[in-house]
């Protein structure tokens, strides 16, 4: 039995070893003082058992330097354990100072092991108020969050606790097992950074890249913020576009030029604010600026005052072109141009300045003429590269439907048997904690499916060749096959439904599209009741060659700034409620069958818990593109 206790010494000692080497190369790596700390923790640790290992093989343990030091190996450890438990529960704010104080702290702890005298009950003592520090500790950390890497420290803990209690009171057998215990916890932890998660809260976080994220992620914050702060400062107009004049970014004092605020402005095409004269110059800019990859300045007037123009042409990293534009108001600096232009041609009224300014007139021409031709040239060019990108759009087109198709087909595919199977195993199993978890994986799988199913349908709506098939459709026939599907669930969870909408109203839509419209508002009003109970109440009403309809619940409510975004992508009123059921992509696909039908949709609401009425705005009679039934 001994024999066997001097292999697991040297196993604990080895695998220490080696664990403060991996935390030396992730050190390295990611330059993070949490991984130093206890990188030097492990390495004290391994040579504090190498006193206890050789005094087993023969050289005498008792001496007063080996005693010391094996009872001092392990509060370097300790110590780091209680920093990094402390910052869970409460984060440092200079991991520098922290790490200076934590070396400051190692050295006056090892002072003691260089006197004469047995030290060991003093360690011993320190070494039992650090361990019940940590056992505290981190109990608070697994009760704050309860995740797995938690429960693994808990009891790696409490296994190092109990190790060095057996150790001090002489049980060496029950010692040896339980910090073998604990470094196998602990190495459980080291490798569980891979589930996601658990490393957002779970102690293994400590060991992650998560630390270097944050903090990467707060400098681009700031930069992002410096960089917003600096343009909307700017007194020049500042503005960034797609080719096709869609609005990515504007500072304030371009948009102060337009009358707007910068975010109303965003995503709407500026070709639809500038005169034609501008538009015409602007687009020629462009052009030129791209042909020529290089920064075109260009100067123009407008409303009495004199700007200059600088277009930048941009590439994103993905090949997305786009331009943007500086206009600076050049109007002092060409006003006194004017007068210099002025003075000179006074001063120019003889007869060798006459003669200096004909010559130069005639050299005007010349390069008038030149450029006639060279405008001449550009427009044939032009015309050519115009059919030629035609073709290519076509294609490109053509090529990402046939992707839209295939990536539905891949995605759903596999997500099929998953959902179909998984309601199935449950019936088959009696473990109440396993029907528990599969719970879990039937809503996240379901939520998956339905996540992939909306994005491709807001991908099919976004496509320029979606096609409608446009029918006289009865509106009140397809609102009661909505409420009809959910009629279980009105009963089942007291909801009044009234509607007030005409059996003749008739409007010409895409059928389709109008019950998808139709059971998104209508879920979503749903999903906002308190406590699923309330009143929904539905109307319709017709003028001239427009039908209104109205949708509105007795629910949550939403604020002016939810109102502004509640058509965005993946926008979510109450993202803490972590809702299975939402992808946030409901609403958004809601407006784009609208605005394909070409009518409108928007939202309002008196306040936060005071119900939320969606209109919808159609045509009566139109053909937007789709087969005439």
């Amino acid at each position: 039995m001994a024999e066997l206790i001097e292999y697991f010494w040297f196993f604990i000692f080895v695998f220490s070893v080696c664990l403060s080497l991996v935390l030396t190369y992730v050190y390295l790596k990611e330059k993070d003082k949490r991984k130093l700390i206890f990188a030097i923790s492990f390495y004290i640790a391994s040579l504090s058992f190498i006193p206890l290992f050789f005094g087993i093989k023969g050289i005498d343990i008792e001496f007063v330097l080996f005693r010391n030091l094996y009872y001092w190996g392990s509060i370097p450890l300790m110590l780091a354990i209680n920093i990094s438990l402390v910052e869970k529960i409460k984060r440092y704010k200079n991991l520098n100072k922290v790490f200076i104080y934590f070396v400051f702290a190692i050295f006056l702890s090892l002072l003691p092991t260089l006197s004469t005298f047995d030290v060991t009950s003093f360690y011993s003592i320190v070494r039992q108020i650090l361990a019940i520090d940590i056992l505290a500790l981190s109990l608070i950390l697994f009760i704050k969050n309860k995740q797995l890497s938690n429960i693994l420290f808990f009891l790696a803990m409490t296994g190092f606790t109990i190790g060095g209690f057996a150790l001090a009171f002489g049980y060496e057998y029950l010692g040896v097992y339980s910090q073998l215990t604990g470094y196998i916890f602990i190495t459980l932890i080291f490798i569980k950074p891979k589930i996601k998660a658990d490393s957002k809260k779970g102690f293994s976080s400590y060991f992650s890249l998560e630390q270097k994220l944050e903090d990467t992620k707060k400098i681009l914050q700031k930069t992002e913020e410096k960089y917003k702060k600096l343009v909307n400062n700017s007194p020049d107009l500042i503005i960034e576009t797609k080719l096709d004049g869609t609005i990515l970014t504007i500072n304030d004092s371009m948009a102060k030029n337009f009358g707007k605020e910068s975010k109303e402005l965003v995503g709407k095409n500026i070709n639809n604010l500038l005169p034609k004269k501008i538009l015409e110059e602007r687009k020629k800019a462009t052009f030129e600026s791209f042909e020529k990859n290089k920064i075109i300045t260009t100067e123009d007037e407008r409303r009495g005052r004199y700007f200059q123009n600088i277009y930048i042409p941009m590439t994103s990293d993905t090949g997305e072109k786009s331009i943007q534009i500086i206009a600076r108001d050049i109007n002092n600096q060409k006003k006194t141009n004017q007068l210099l232009t002025q003075k000179i041609k006074e001063l120019k009224k003889s007869e060798l300045a006459t003669l200096n300014i004909m010559e130069d007139f005639q050299t005007t021409i010349s390069e008038l003429e030149k450029a006639k031709k060279e405008i001449n040239d550009l427009n044939k060019n032009l015309e050519k590269k115009v059919d030629e990108r035609t073709v290519e759009v076509k294609k490109l087109l053509k090529q990402k439907d046939e992707f839209i198709h295939q990536l539905g087909h891949d995605l759903k595919t596999p997500l099929t048997p998953i959902t179909t199977l998984l309601p199935i195993v449950k019936e088959k199993i009696d473990d109440e904690k396993l029907e528990e978890m599969l719970d879990v994986s039937i809503k996240n799988a379901d939520y998956i499916k339905n996540l992939v199913i909306k994005t491709l349908q807001l991908a099919r709506l976004n496509s320029p060749t979606l096609k409608l098939d446009i029918e006289k459709t009865n509106i009140l026939d397809e609102i009661n096959k909505i409420l009809e599907k959910k009629k279980y669930f009105f009963e089942k969870n007291d909801i009044d439904i009234e509607y007030n909408v005409n059996d003749n109203l008739y409007i010409d839509v895409d059928k389709i599209r109008l019950e998808e419209l139709f059971d998104n508002i209508i879920s979503n009003a749903i999903k906002y009741l308190p406590d699923k109970k309330g009143k929904i109440i539905i109307d319709a009403e017709e003028k001239g060659n427009e039908t209104t309809i109205s949708i509105r619940d007795t629910g949550v409510g939403m604020t002016e700034d939810q109102i502004d975004h509640i058509f965005d992508e993946f926008y979510k009123i109450d993202d803490s409620r972590h809702d299975l059921e939402s992808t946030g992509l409901g609403l958004t696909i809601c407006k784009r069958i609208v605005e394909h039908h070409g009518g409108k949709i928007w939202a309002e609401s008196q306040g936060e818990n005071k119900g939320t009425t969606f209109y919808v705005t159609l045509k009566n009679k139109k053909d937007f593109g789709g087969k005439n039934n």
